[in-house]
């Protein structure tokens, strides 16, 4: 369960970064409209189809499922960790990650506002 938490946090983090660097680079509204609009895609996704898997999937298959993806990609994990550790591959770097979204995304043209006819 831990594993699992820390993962999430992980993710969280990567998508963070993501969000700030839109909104540093690009603006803040629609940064934070898309990013409320993702949560509220992924909740009715989960209020939808989570019950319903449930109902419709026999709760051992259901964990035997879960448990071998959750398997796999903790062994990817492990093994990134393990290249990380050795030295083949870099370390993650959050502040790295960040300057190179934000000079990528500084280069991009910013979108033009809409002009209101006149008289309106």
């Amino acid at each position: 369960m831990l594993a699992v938490l820390a993962a999430c946090a992980v993710g969280s983090v990567e998508a963070l970064t993501i969000v700030l660097v839109a909104g540093v680079t690009r603006g803040w509204r629609s940064t934070l409209e898309g990013a409320a609009a993702a949560i509220l895609a992924l909740a009715a996704l989960v209020a939808a189809l989570g019950s319903a898997l449930v109902r419709s999937v026999p709760i051992s298959v259901l964990r035997l499922r879960v448990g071998g993806l959750l398997l796999a990609l903790g062994l990817q994990w492990r093994r990134k960790a393990i290249l990380r550790a050795s030295g083949p591959r870099d370390t993650h770097d959050e502040d790295a990650i960040y300057r190179r979204e934000v000079a990528r995304r500084s280069a991009m043209p910013r979108p033009v506002a809409a002009a209101t006819p006149p008289g309106s």
